[in-house]
């Protein structure tokens, strides 16, 4: 457990001197200064109201966008389900209290996000259980 906790402070530490670095060798693209002033995007940060049907027109072109858009709700609309109904699941095929189903599909989430996070594959996944 000391290793775990000494390898993620090793690793913070060497990503913000990165993100340090990289910060400071980048030249921000958001704003181009002055001359923007006339679309909306210079120090009057607000849009007209007539350009919302073509900015909205314009979101609704960009297939990037709207496919990342529908994979975020689907996912969200299939994870607050399966938090909602796993234990309750859980409580009634295997006849376990509802705080022990609860933590149970609590637990099985966080082995989850640890194994898919970290793109581990079986031998790793082992090592790390038994290690």
């Amino acid at each position: 457990m000391v290793f775990i906790s000494g390898h993620g402070f090793i690793t913070l530490i060497l990503v913000l001197l990165a993100t340090k670095k990289i910060r400071e060798s980048r030249v921000s693209q958001m704003h181009k200064g002055e001359e923007d002033e006339s679309q909306g995007h210079g120090t009057n940060k607000r849009i007209p109201i007539r350009m919302f049907p073509r900015v909205t027109w314009s979101l609704l072109k960009n297939g990037p966008f709207i496919c990342t858009i529908l994979a975020g709700a689907s996912e969200g609309i299939l994870t607050s389900g399966f938090a909602t109904f796993v234990p309750k699941y859980i409580q009634n095929r295997f006849g376990v209290s509802s705080g022990l189903a609860a933590l149970y599909t609590g637990g099985s989430w966080c082995e989850i996000t640890v194994v898919s996070n970290a793109l581990l594959d079986v031998q790793n996944v082992l090592n790390v259980m038994y290690d």
